[in-house]
């Protein structure tokens, strides 16, 4: 729970914001002076663990402090060869939409492939794959799956089996 809210003294209560934007990917285990993940942890291809309780154990904590509704404005996974990020974004959006919150947009990041800041081109967000030599773009099975949840506002039994139910994580093994 958060502390309490120190107001500068010219700021008249009231409501600054009509919305609250939250970017969410991951969840850092924190040992020490270290941070990283937890054995035994389902991960990303950059090793980041994949929580996604997480997004919605944020959204619960801005909207206490700051109630407004929410848009999460990112979300989205390293998947190098899009073996779970349809699964990923399928758990996320079951949190969503099983949590009583104002939780009004859902934003996945990213479209296509992109520069990573500290990663460069290796690390594959995107739903349509980059080839940089072409600049040719390519709809990946995860772009598929989240075209069929937008198009039927919801997933069906169809789209769960053919680009969820066969997807699994890697797991970060115990010492």
């Amino acid at each position: 729970s958060a502390g309490p809210l120190r107001v500068p003294r010219d700021l008249r209560p009231g409501r600054y914001a009509d919305v609250h934007g939250i970017n969410y990917y991951s969840r850092s285990t924190i040992r020490g002076f270290d941070h990283g993940v937890a054995d035994g942890v389902e991960v990303n291809d950059l090793g980041w663990e994949v929580y996604p309780a997480g997004l919605v154990e944020v959204a619960t904590q801005v909207y206490r402090r700051f109630p407004a509704p929410l848009w999460i404005t990112e979300n989205g996974t390293c998947d190098n060869d899009d073996r779970f990020r349809a699964r990923y974004v399928y758990e996320h959006l079951a949190r969503i939409a099983a949590s009583p919150l104002p939780i009004e947009r859902y934003y996945h990041w990213c479209f296509v492939d992109n520069w990573e800041w500290a990663e460069g081109e290796v690390p594959r967000f995107g739903i349509v794959a980059l080839d940089y030599e072409t600049q040719e773009r390519t709809v990946k099975d995860s772009g598929r799956f989240l075209s069929s949840v937008i198009a039927h506002r919801g997933v069906t039994e169809e789209a769960y089996a053919a680009h969820v139910a066969s997807q699994r994580y890697r797991v970060v093994a115990a010492p």
